[in-house]
């Protein structure tokens, strides 16, 4: 994810179909428009269709009020229990998103 070695529209269609940064958006979610450019901080605190396994996986404090300042403290975390619990919400959240789309 802090490479953006993902398989996220904002980064998976940027070379290969060259759609418009605007167009890259999040098939999964029901939100009313405009639905959020799917890119890490829509995919890790933000998308609905993974709330199930964020409420497992990722702790409240980072959870409660998505913003990108709390994103980046849970990427460059050094807590040993946050960043594991952290690889496998993008692990189980990255399967379903596969086996959906």
């Amino acid at each position: 994810m802090r490479i953006s070695a993902n398989r996220l529209r904002i980064n998976s269609r940027r070379f290969r179909e060259r759609i418009p940064r605007i167009e890259r958006r999040c098939q999964l979610c029901n939100q009313s428009v405009p639905v959020d450019l799917e890119d890490e901080f829509h995919f890790i605190p933000k998308c609905q269709c993974f709330t199930d396994l964020r409420n497992i996986y990722i702790s409240r404090f980072f959870r409660g009020h998505p913003s990108m300042f709390n994103l980046l403290n849970l990427l460059k975390s050094t807590n040993k229990r946050a960043l594991t619990n952290l690889c496998l919400y993008i692990k189980f959240a990255t399967e379903r998103r596969d086996a959906l789309l």
